[in-house]
């Protein structure tokens, strides 16, 4: 089916339609030379496409080995995953695709925990989490919150009892958000900032004991620490510096 405009469209979320048969290059001439000229002129529909090919790469060299017969308890870990939002699924913006491998990565911390590369696993399957809850979701950086405001929703909304470190008053960090997340053994404390304008995701689980390993994937950097008990995960751009100390972590 050709799509077709009256003008060039430039509105980001008319383009966002359109990225997913343009990535997985099954969009008319006419329609792929739309999204090139916006994706010359924006930088943020740009990431955004560069997301969907990094994760269409990613299973398609993984193809061979995602053939064997599924895990007991699949069906109810990919229906939670697949929880629809605004009348749809919320990889609706993806190609299949791309849909698909975000949940078979997001899977697999499920899938491998317990290996001698958990930590890893764990950073990747939160960079995915951190992805979709900005991405997708969205976040209300016009509303920004203080760690005390922040541990309460998260109790409140979530039932998850957190301390929070307090990112520097003026400093670069603002708290604009907070989740939680499902990764392979429960649910996560997931918080959202906004630090130098940048999308940047900290996740808390206490009690939880990782090895520190740091992690580059789809353009962010994923550090794992655990401090006084507690294990946190830190996704941010990878150009990014200083994130741990503007959260309040250093």
């Amino acid at each position: 089916m050709t799509v077709q405009f009256p003008s060039p469209p430039s509105d980001c979320r008319q383009i966002e339609s359109l990225l997913p048969p343009f990535v997985d290059g099954e969009a008319t001439p006419r329609v792929a030379a739309l999204v090139e000229g916006h994706l010359t002129r924006c930088a943020a529909c740009r990431r955004f496409a560069q997301e969907q090919r990094d994760v269409r790469a990613l299973l398609t060299s993984r193809r061979a080995s995602l053939c064997g017969p599924a895990p007991a308890g699949l069906e109810s870990r990919v229906r939670h995953l697949a929880g629809v939002r605004d009348g749809g699924a919320w990889w609706g913006g993806l190609s299949p695709l791309a849909a698909a491998a975000a949940v078979v990565l997001a899977l697999s911390g499920a899938f491998y925990w317990g290996t001698g590369q958990s930590s890893v696993l764990l950073a990747a399957q939160l960079t995915l989490d951190h992805i979709k809850c900005f991405m997708i979701d969205g976040d209300d950086h016009s509303h920004p919150m203080t760690a005390d405001v922040a541990q309460v929703r998260l109790h409140e909304s979530h039932g998850l009892d957190v301390q929070l470190p307090t990112p520097a008053e003026g400093g670069a960090a603002r708290l604009v958000g907070v989740r939680s997340c499902l990764y392979g053994e429960g649910w996560v404390a997931h918080v959202l900032y906004r630090v130098q304008g940048e999308a940047v995701s900290m996740f808390v689980m206490p009690g939880h004991d990782a090895s520190a390993v740091d992690v580059a994937a789809f353009g962010r950097h994923a550090e794992v620490r655990t401090q006084d008990g507690v294990t946190y995960v830190i996704v941010a751009p990878a150009r990014l510096t200083g994130v741990a100390a503007a959260v309040g972590l250093e």
